[in-house]
């Protein structure tokens, strides 16, 4: 089906509870203010790579924002989800002025609109959120069956007895070095290695704030070489070789800058993920190394 004919064909399935509003589908830019339910004007924001094609299968990101600014948070990601091939969508009526069962339903029904009427990969779908955005996203994410990871910046965890309930779920955190929540996401991290559920912790330097656009793009591949890992995508070796060099080159980066610890973290978070694709033995010795070297030490 072509993307005129799906068009078409979302505009005449869309029934009574959809907006009459005329609306084309574009790749590669952020689409404002697409009207999902017409009684309350609940809107959503979404974003389509440009290699998108409705007859695959597609990840989604569901970005959340508490002051419904849909459209901003949405460009945060897009480089990341243009080249790790991720539809983005966040909703426009979200709001920490109102109740968090009201914004848990708001959202539920996002996620069953693109659900219903775009090509998710329903064993790919995610959740992401800066600061309180994060917050709220971890809650969507225990609540809402539907999604199996999340990406939280700059947010601590919320109850993990009720994350724990969830299976194949997948964490990954993003903090800055002098970020307040850095030590509380630290903790969250051990007791999810406790209890063998995966997670990753990237840090950056920087404070409470949005990371370079790079760690962004990170958590899309980590999602990615896990469902690789899983048999939910395409596994290619040549590209997952790739990628570890772009990671290694990053840690030597962080290492010829004197950052030893930031070095050794993307080690290990590198070792990690790569480790249920590739052989990591010379990683295991390079971390090996770094545990007694003295900078590190002192650092």
């Amino acid at each position: 089906m072509t993307i005129r004919n799906f068009v078409l064909c979302l505009l005449l399935s869309a029934g009574s509870w959809v907006s009459a509003q005329e609306f084309v589908l574009r790749k590669g830019v952020i689409m404002e203010d697409i009207i999902i339910r017409d009684s309350t004007k609940e809107s959503l924001s979404l974003y389509l790579p440009s290699n998108f094609d409705n007859a695959g299968r597609w990840p989604v990101l569901f970005v959340v924002d508490q002051k419904g600014r849909g459209k901003q948070v949405l460009a945060m990601f897009r480089e990341a989800a243009e080249n790790e091939g991720y539809i983005l969508a966040a909703s426009n009526s979200l709001h920490d002025t109102i109740s968090v069962n009201d914004n848990v339903l708001i959202a539920n029904r996002m996620v069953n609109w693109v659900d219903e009427f775009l090509p998710v990969q329903r064993n790919r779908i995610y959740s992401a959120g800066f600061g309180i955005g994060g917050k709220m996203a971890a809650t969507l994410a225990t609540v809402i069956p539907k999604i199996s990871g999340m990406v939280l910046i700059g947010a601590s965890l919320p109850d993990l007895e009720i994350l724990y309930k969830k299976k194949n779920f997948q964490f990954i955190g993003i903090v800055g070095n002098r970020d307040f929540n850095l030590l509380p996401m630290q903790e969250s991290l051990r007791l999810l290695n406790g209890n063998k559920y995966p997670n990753q912790l990237l840090v950056f330097d920087g404070d409470h704030g949005w990371p370079p656009p790079a760690y962004l793009q990170w958590a899309l591949r980590y999602f990615t070489l896990s469902a690789m890992a899983k048999g939910n995508a395409t596994s290619n070796s040549a590209t997952i070789k790739n990628w570890l060099r772009q990671e290694m080159s990053e840690v030597r980066d962080l290492h010829q800058s004197s950052r030893f610890v930031n070095a050794y973290d993307r080690l290990a978070q590198a070792i990690s993920i790569y480790r249920l694709h590739l052989p990591v033995d010379s990683l295991e010795r390079a971390k090996r190394e770094y545990r007694k070297n003295k900078d590190y030490k002192n650092q």
